[in-house]
């Protein structure tokens, strides 16, 4: 493994946590569209947010692509590095690492949710869940999916990981593709 294998998992886990910004940012970005009246000229900030959004949505996929072309590109050739790691098992370290922080992202939101639910007036007949959606809805939203895309990344990261590595060897060989 040399600098640029290690940069090019880097490039990965940046593609990924830019698309996990962008996969929990849809709900919210959906609801603020929805709340801007037909025909009232979207704001600044509303422009602002979308296009953030949209580069987000382009460039993770793009990183997670082409990461390898990226880094042979920018990165000078370098000697081997003696890690005690291949690339698999640095690229599970990594979504283990961009697992554990969308979880937390996820969690920051959980004190603020149950005081929400803490602070209910007793006279409101609404279910917890239903209660919470009306008030909180852009927090229940990205927090939901943090915390599941934080845990599918912790548990199957090596899964990942292995799945990654098998589509890079079948798209560099060639082997394992079907012409029927």
């Amino acid at each position: 493994m040399d600098g640029r294998t290690v940069a090019a998992v880097a490039l990965r886990i940046w593609g990924l946590v830019l698309l996990l910004e962008a996969i929990a940012a849809v709900p919210a970005s959906a609801l603020m569209v929805r709340a801007i009246p037909v025909d009232a000229e979207p704001t600044r900030f509303g422009r602002v947010v979308l296009f953030q959004l949209a580069a987000s949505a382009i460039l993770g996929p793009c990183l997670l692509l082409w990461a390898e072309s990226i880094a042979r590109l920018t990165i000078p050739e370098t000697a081997p590095l003696q890690l005690g790691v291949d690339a698999a098992q640095l690229l599970s370290i990594g979504l283990l690492l961009v697992g554990v922080v969308t979880l937390l992202q996820g969690l920051k939101e959980a004190p603020g949710l149950a005081y929400v639910l803490a602070t209910k007036p007793k006279w409101v007949e609404a279910s917890a869940t239903s209660y919470l959606w009306e008030r909180e809805s852009q927090a229940v939203v990205p927090a939901a999916v943090n915390v599941l895309a934080g845990i599918i990344l912790i548990v199957g990261r090596s899964r990942f990981a292995r799945a990654w590595a098998q589509l890079r060897s079948i798209a560099q060989t060639g082997h394992g593709l079907g012409t029927r």
